[in-house]
């Protein structure tokens, strides 16, 4: 009989695979002195449904070794009917607030930095490098971890080098990219400090429900967060074009939602106890009923 392994299946041997090559453990805490390198998956829309709470290692592409750790992480565009998706990433949210950034639109991350004077000119080398001595005194950095420390300044030197890329940052400074990076982006900053790389992905959903015209610092954000091994999602249930105005179409997945999609998110305990509520209430009337009649009968 001929047999043919599953794309779950296929997984599973890989990170086996990985593993014995590793010889590592995976603890909370186990990978966060490695330097990481986010990797985008492409996916099926029912790959991405099936695999988006899933921790990194039991994902497609994890790859773990002496030398490499590769983390596989999400871009999706999620268009039309993605209602359902999006309540259920909003009952994650409620219980784990800390692994999202859930914003009601793209006018979240297009805060432009405030005093952005304040910032020493001289945390940009000349070669667009990060001065880490003078980083490292800024408030809001002082408190990353060393370690996420040298990834974030890693990925804003990579913005830098590469801004020549896109359009709408080519005029941009260096200074005002590092600006957007570390100044009204707190909860980005945190979520990548208390993050584990082992962890399911700190994730960042963006509801397009409002037209909006994404600016400098929304694309820098978006940039920063991806590089940071985030996921990211934006669900466009009325089909708003919006990062398609800046990011090149093999950069990310469009899945198109036909509103059924819910099933994919419901495990056994969050399956619906609205017949179980009726029912128990049901019998708890007609118990009182018995008990009242049969008192006063007796």
């Amino acid at each position: 009989m001929k047999t043919k392994e599953t794309i779950r299946k296929s997984a599973e041997m890989e990170i086996r695979e990985s593993f014995n090559e590793s010889g590592l453990s995976i603890n909370p805490g186990d990978l966060d002195d490695r330097t990481p390198t986010p990797v985008r998956i492409s996916t099926t829309k029912e790959e991405f449904l099936l695999y988006f709470f899933e921790k990194t290692y039991l994902r497609p592409s994890f790859l773990l070794n002496q030398d490499t750790l590769e983390l596989p992480v999400f871009f999706v565009k999620a268009d039309k009917n993605s209602q359902d998706f999006i309540s259920d990433v909003r009952e994650e949210y409620r219980l784990y607030p800390n692994k999202f950034l859930m914003l009601s639109g793209f006018h979240m991350i297009k805060r432009e930095p405030t005093a952005i004077g304040l910032i020493p000119e001289s945390v940009i080398l000349p070669d667009g490098s990060i001065n880490v001595m003078v980083a490292d005194s800024i408030d809001k950095l002082a408190t990353l971890k060393p370690r996420k420390r040298e990834v974030l300044y890693g990925a804003i030197e990579s913005i830098i080098r590469h801004k020549e890329n896109m359009h709408i940052l080519a005029d941009v400074s260096p200074l005002e990219i590092f600006a957007a990076c570390v100044k009204e982006n707190d909860k980005v900053l945190r979520m990548f400090n208390e993050s584990h790389y082992e962890d399911t992905p700190p994730k960042c959903v963006v509801v397009d429900a409002h037209k909006s015209e994404l600016n400098y610092c929304a694309i820098v954000r978006l940039l920063l967060m991806h590089m940071l091994a985030f996921d990211i999602v934006v669900a466009s249930y009325k089909s708003y074009s919006s990062i398609e105005n800046h990011f090149p179409p093999g950069s990310y997945d469009v899945h198109y939602f036909e509103g059924s999609e819910k099933e994919y998110f419901q495990s056994s305990d969050k399956k619906n106890i609205t017949p179980f509520l009726i029912w128990g209430l049901f019998g708890a009337v007609i118990l009182y009923v018995i008990l009242h009649w049969g008192i006063k009968l007796f």
